[in-house]
């Protein structure tokens, strides 16, 4: 059974909801979550992105709508990638040049002669299921060994230590 509020407990959350600018009624909501169809969708759009992360809202429209021999709205399959946080990658137009974006090789005219004279970094990110993980190696110039090496589910500074 449903335990009925006092009058006084009515006051005060009238009152907190009132000072929060929020109605009381949002106090109630509970999200119903996504149904078994658009879960169904949701995991064929996670494995056509891991197989191509390429594909944007379009092309995975053309590709569910080809599995589920259904028709399947733009504005859903948009909501759904949106909702798990997916983008389609492709090459941005460069269309201004900048200085500072600009690296030059210091190590150019430097002879190098011994171990442990010169260190490389290398950050490189692979995606695993759920996100993606980030490897950092510190290698040694001179006998291109892997002096260090550290693995990470976060790109944090604390990869880095």
């Amino acid at each position: 059974m449903a335990k009925e509020m006092s009058e006084r407990d009515k006051m005060s959350l009238r009152r907190v909801t009132k000072l929060l600018r929020v109605s009381r009624s949002s106090l109630y909501y509970r999200a119903k979550g996504e149904n078994q169809e658009n879960l169904k969708l949701m995991e064929l759009i996670d494995q056509k992105y891991t197989e191509d992360p390429t594909y944007g809202v379009r092309r995975m429209r053309e590709y569910l709508q080809q599995v589920a021999s259904k028709k399947i709205s733009l504005k859903r399959v948009r909501r759904l990638m949106r909702k798990m946080g997916l983008k389609a990658v492709y090459p941005v137009p460069k269309t201004t040049e900048s200085t500072a974006t600009h690296y030059t090789n210091l190590l150019k005219e430097k002879s190098i002669t011994r171990p442990n004279q010169v260190w490389f970094a290398d950050i490189t990110y692979v995606r695993v299921k759920g996100g993606f993980g980030y490897c950092v190696a510190f290698i040694d110039a001179y006998s291109r060994k892997v002096m260090s090496m550290r693995v990470s589910n976060t790109l944090s500074a604390d990869l880095l230590r």
